[in-house]
């Protein structure tokens, strides 16, 4: 117990990054540590898998937001989205997809059906913001 007077650190807010372009990854990586965040990133859905906890794995790592491209290699946003529901569905409420065509019929259908939250490509740093606002409920940043 802190002593009279202090205040008790909290713990830093946590991202997941998840995308398939490295500088995509990058600028989101320093936008977040920029602002005090603890940052995973992830090529695809498959390596964030090892972050979220694999099925055969008790425990993951739990996040504040996790931002998803939806086109990627071996696992893309829709997918990790799907694994979510499955395994990890007290995390489906921080998911942002990213995409640069939310109005292909796929993906469209998905956004509906899922009700994710969308990061439109290319996007300003100033659209992310307003998104972590909803997000996180508050602007603590």
């Amino acid at each position: 117990m802190p002593a009279y007077g202090t205040t008790a650190l909290l713990p830093a807010p946590r991202a997941l990054v998840v995308d398939d372009e490295l500088a995509i990854r990058s600028v989101l990586q320093r936008y977040f540590e920029r602002r005090g965040w603890d940052v995973d990133v992830a090529g695809d859905g498959e390596d964030a898998l090892a972050f979220l906890g694999a099925t055969h794995l008790p425990f993951g790592q739990s996040y504040d937001v996790i931002i998803a491209d939806m086109r990627m290699g071996r696992m893309g946003g829709a997918e990790l989205h799907r694994w979510m529901a499955q395994h990890r569905p007290d995390g489906l409420d921080s998911f942002i997809v990213a995409t640069g065509d939310a109005s292909d019929e796929a993906t469209a259908m998905f956004l509906a059906e899922s009700r994710c939250r969308v990061l439109q490509k290319p996007f300003e740093l100033r659209e992310l913001g307003e998104l972590l606002v909803e997000v996180r409920g508050r602007d603590r940043d």
